[in-house]
């Protein structure tokens, strides 16, 4: 018996061997699956049919995952992420400079926060946490997509507000998610 209410796959496995008969595994169970990372560079992926699979690629990992350049993801972002959810059956993140949220029904939903200094090693790793986090809560898929998505982006924005997005580590995101959640829960603002 699955003791597990949401499974990520993919962080720390670029490159394993076990990724594939990990997802072919987990294809058989009916628990949501955050796929990121090293589990987005299979093609095991795009033969997945199950109701509740996520995906979080960078540009490069989407351009990857539907054989077209970066440059062409980057230049239609909001057609890529329609592209990834049509082809992969699954709610879809495209990260970067305006994060864009997929998914079936046609819905779309633009993340207007977050900084460079996301782009660190580590980032995505929180994220696609933070997402599983949320789908075992019991929220729907897009939502809780979206939620991470704002939460993330929001905690690198206030480590920012008294210092220099380069330093920006995957660390500092993290602590500062219970803070984040905090000043949104009791007075409806990150702002200092």
């Amino acid at each position: 018996a699955v003791k597990a209410d949401a499974v990520v796959l993919g962080p720390g496995l670029l490159g394993c061997e076990l990724v594939e008969p990990c997802l072919q595994v987990l294809d058989k169970l009916s628990i949501p699956l955050i796929a990121d990372a090293g589990a987005l560079h299979t093609g095991v992926l795009k033969r997945l049919r199950r109701e509740h699979l996520l995906i979080t690629p960078h540009p490069g990992e989407a351009a990857r995952l539907l054989s077209v350049s970066t440059e062409a993801v980057q230049n239609d972002r909001i057609s890529t992420v329609q592209q990834l959810v049509e082809a992969y059956g699954a709610t879809s993140v495209l990260k970067g400079s305006g994060s864009l949220i997929g998914s079936g029904k046609h819905r779309i939903a633009l993340n207007l926060w977050g900084n460079p200094g996301m782009a660190t090693a580590g980032s995505g790793d929180v994220l696609a946490g933070m997402v599983a986090a949320f789908v075992a809560q019991g929220m729907e898929d897009f939502d809780a997509m979206k939620t991470a998505v704002a939460l993330h982006a929001l905690a690198a924005d206030l480590f920012c507000l008294d210092r220099d997005p380069i330093g920006l580590l995957a660390s500092d995101i993290i602590d500062r998610i219970p803070e984040v959640v905090f000043r949104l829960r009791h007075n409806g603002s990150t702002a200092g």
